[in-house]
Parts: structure tokens; sequence; C-alpha cells
């Protein structure tokens, strides 16, 4: 019976101490707890702003009017078909062609058909150019979450790139921009974008056939 009582007795020290042990540790459960859920929250944020980015790069990508833009800005002489009304036009399109249309649209003259279709191609380019950078300043997705989807065009557009317009036509583009009140556009181009880490998009390094001088 002794022994029994003893067994009892030793039981309840042990039974406090254990109590003890597990009231100290519950502060430390609880941080783990919420270093898990904090974890799981930011892979969530994350997430969500990846998703946001790629959805809207989806669009800017399969946008008519950005895939001519794009070309625009690429330079390579080519014909470009465009819908006028019921029927079909093709215009051939160099960055001599884009120059003049700037031209005529800084200086306020009439404006060719192929002339309208060049700048409303530009202006569709830049209102998603616009939508990224809104997207920045309201903390919806962050400035390195870009720069991997655009980082090409923040190149050519900034004349960093091997395939940027030539000079002539470069500061035309910029004049346009200020022009046409992409206010957005010019605050997006003169972000400080690291094009230094190995994560993000690379600048491309090839010369465009009209721009020698280029890197």
């Amino acid at each position: 019976m002794d022994f029994i009582y003893q067994l009892i007795q030793d039981a309840r020290v042990w039974s406090k101490y254990i109590l003890h042990g597990l009231s100290a540790a519950a502060p430390l459960g609880a941080v783990v707890v919420f270093a898990i859920a904090l974890g799981q929250y930011v892979r969530s944020e994350n997430w969500k702003k990846t998703e946001f980015v790629a959805k809207l790069f989806k669009e800017f990508s399969e946008n008519e009017d950005c895939r001519n833009a794009r070309w625009m800005l690429e330079g390579d002489p080519r014909e470009i078909t465009y819908k006028c009304g019921e029927k079909y036009e093709r215009y051939s399109y160099n960055f001599d062609e884009l120059g003049n249309a700037i031209d005529s649209a800084l200086g306020k003259a009439p404006l060719s058909a192929q002339q309208l279709h060049m700048l409303d191609s530009l202006d569709g380019f830049f209102v998603y150019i616009e939508q990224f950078e809104r997207a920045i300043q309201r903390k919806l997705v962050e400035q390195d979450d870009v720069y991997p989807y655009l980082g090409y065009w923040i190149g050519v557009l900034s004349g960093e790139a091997g395939w940027a317009p030539p000079k002539p036509i470069l500061p035309k583009i910029h004049a346009y921009i200020e022009h046409g009140g992409f206010d957005d556009v010019e605050n997006f181009l003169n972000r400080k974008w690291d094009d230094t880490d190995p994560n993000q998009a690379n600048q491309p390094t090839g010369k465009h056939p009209e721009n020698p001088a280029s890197p």
C-alpha cells in the first residue's frame, strides 16, 4: 500500500511539472501557430499579386492595338492591316511613317486613316502601361512583380534596349506621351528599375537595322 501511495504522490508531483511546462510553452505554441498562419497569408498574397499581373499581361499581349503598337515600337518595316468601316485596308509601316504621324498629331495637322490607326494603337498600348503603373501605386502589386513581364518594353521606351527606336523617333514618342496626357506612363518609365537582379527580366541585346549606334 505504501508503494502505491508513493506512486500516486509521485504522479501528482510529475503532473504539476508537466502542467507547468505546458503552461510555459503555451506562448511559444501561439507564436508558432501565428508564424505558420502569417506564412500562409504571405504566400496567398504573393500568389494573388502574381495572378493579377499575369492576367493583365495576358490581356495586354492579346489586345490588337497593343500588338500593332509592339510591332511599331520594334520598327521592323512591315505591312499592317486594319479595319476601316466594313473593309480591311493595308499600309506600309516603318519608323519614318510613325514619326510623320506623331508630327502631324503634335502640330494638330489633319491625319490620314493610316496615321490615325498608328496613333490609336499607341494609345491602346499606353493605356495598358498606365494600368500596370496604377496597380503599383495602389499597392496591388510590387514593382518587382511587374518587371519580369514588361522589362523588355521598359528598355525599348527608355532607349536602353538594342531594339529601341532610333534617336530621331524616340523623343517624338515621349513628346506624344506627354501630349496625350499619359502621365502614368511617364511615372512608370521614370521608376528606378533594377535590371541587375537575376530574377528579373534581362534587357534585349539585339541591334535594330536602322539604329546601328545602339550598344
